[in-house]
């Protein structure tokens, strides 16, 4: 346990020398070991008093203290958009990021543009960058997913886009706008 040590000044009438109630003060002298580098430092009973307990630093508090959920739809290399208001005070708020990494099927981390990672962010923080048409898109469904194709259609009104794969040149997936994400490129 810490303890914040406040140590009182005697009455300024104690000042001088001959002094009765100087007297008193130096009789009554408390050794305290300072625990930070082991020295001892006299001072006077009277001068001392126990203060409150000091608090104990708590570790950074979450800002999202929820249930841990199984992600769904979020794997590295793709690029999406923060809509949380509440995460780091609203900082990246509508801001592109890229995902990094998933190192377990709970989190993933961002990268920002200045290269600083971010975590502790869930997927309902996050949302989807959708491409423009032509653009290189990866698939997060799950039955396509992360296979990387060609935007060639996309109807907002319907929800539906058309994505031509690079690795089936003849495929053509059809699926809706939820199901894929710009590509994140570093």
């Amino acid at each position: 346990f810490f303890f914040f040590l406040m140590i009182r000044r005697p009455p300024r009438s104690t000042h001088c020398i001959s002094s009765a109630a100087s007297d008193v003060y130096k009789r009554q002298i408390l050794v305290i070991e300072l625990l930070a580098n082991d020295e001892r430092v006299k001072v006077s009973k009277e001068n001392v008093s126990i203060a409150e307990e000091k608090p104990k630093k708590s570790p950074p508090r979450e800002k999202h203290k929820r249930k841990k959920r199984e992600l769904r739809w979020v794997l590295p290399g793709i690029l999406i958009r923060v809509v949380s208001k509440e995460y780091e005070g609203g900082r990246y708020y509508n801001k592109k990021l890229g995902v990094e990494d998933v190192p377990n099927k709970w989190s993933f981390t961002l990268v920002t543009e200045s290269g600083n990672f971010l975590e502790d962010l869930a997927e309902d923080d996050i949302e989807t960058v959708m491409p423009h048409l032509m653009e290189d898109v990866i698939i997060l469904k799950e039955s396509n997913r992360g296979e990387i194709g060609k935007l060639i259609m996309r109807d907002k009104k319907k929800n539906i886009v058309k994505i031509q794969l690079y690795d089936k040149p003849d495929t053509v997936l059809q699926c809706t706008q939820d199901d894929l994400s710009l590509i994140h490129i570093c």
